[in-house]
C-alpha cells in the first residue's frame, strides 16, 4: 500500500472497533503510515503487524500513528519515519487520555526525530502497563527510548494535572546513541503565552532495561 495516508486495515476508524486484525503488507505513506489504522476512536485490541512501515514526512507506527488506546497488540515489522516520529505500537497519541496495555515490539524503529519501542512521542495523560521492546534496534535523530521516545511537558495541549505512568515495562534494545532504556527524553518544562506551567507527574515503576 502506497498513499499519502496509508494503513493496512483502516485509514480513519473513528467509529469502528478494530480487534483481532493482522497486517503483513508493506505500508508506505508520504504523510502517515500505520500497520493497522491511522486513527481509532475505540481501543485497538489483539492486532498484529508484521509488515514494514515507512512514512516520509509524518509519523509512522506498527499499529497506529494517532490512536489513543491499544491492548495486547504486537509489531515485528521495521518502522521508519524519515523526517518525523516513529513508534513500535503508537506514533503520537492525540488524545488527553492514552492507554497501552500488554503490547510489545520486536521490530527495528528508525526516525528522523523521536523513536520509541512502544510510543514515539506523547503528552497529556498516559498509562502504559506490561509492555516491552526486544530484539530490534531503535534509532532517532532526537533522543530515543525503549518504551517512549519523548514525553512532552509543555504546549497548548498540556495541563498541569496530567500524569504519565509507566508500569511493569522493559526493553532489551541492543545499541543506539542518545538513548534511554525506558524514556528517551522528558522535555524541559517551559512556559509561553497561552500555556500553563507544567507540574511533572511522571512515574516509572517496576521497569527494567
Amino acid at each position: 500500500i502506497n498513499a499519502r495516508i496509508a494503513a493496512g486495515i483502516a485509514g480513519n476508524a473513528s467509529n469502528l472497533k478494530i480487534e483481532n486484525c493482522t497486517n503483513a503488507a508493506t505500508i508506505t505513506g508520504s504523510n502517515y503510515a500505520s500497520g493497522i489504522t491511522t486513527y481509532a476512536g475505540f481501543p485497538v485490541k489483539y492486532c498484529v503487524n508484521t509488515g514494514d512501515i515507512t512514512a516520509t514526512q509524518g509519523n509512522a507506527a506498527g499499529i497506529s500513528t494517532g490512536a489513543n488506546k491499544a491492548d495486547y497488540c504486537s509489531n515485528s515489522g521495521d518502522v521508519s519515519s524519515t523526517n518525523n516520529t516513529a513508534g513500535g505500537i503508537l506514533g503520537s497519541p492525540n488524545s488527553v487520555d492514552a492507554t497501552i496495555y500488554g503490547c510489545y515490539n520486536t521490530g527495528n524503529i528508525t526516525a528522523g526525530r523521536y523513536a520509541g519501542g512502544i510510543i514515539g512521542s506523547c503528552y497529556n495523560n498516559i498509562d502504559i502497563k506490561g509492555c516491552y521492546h526486544a530484539e530490534g534496534a531503535i534509532s532517532g535523530g532526537s533522543p530515543s527510548g525503549g518504551i517512549i521516545g519523548e514525553i512532552k511537558t509543555s504546549g497548548s495541549n498540556w495541563s498541569n494535572t496530567d500524569t504519565q505512568n509507566i508500569t511493569s515495562c522493559y526493553s532489551t534494545q541492543t545499541s543506539a546513541s542518545n538513548y534511554g532504556g525506558i524514556i528517551g527524553e522528558i522535555e524541559e518544562p517551559t512556559t509561553a503565552p497561552n500555556e500553563v506551567t507544567p507540574i511533572l507527574a511522571i512515574t516509572v515503576s517496576d521497569c527494567y532495561y
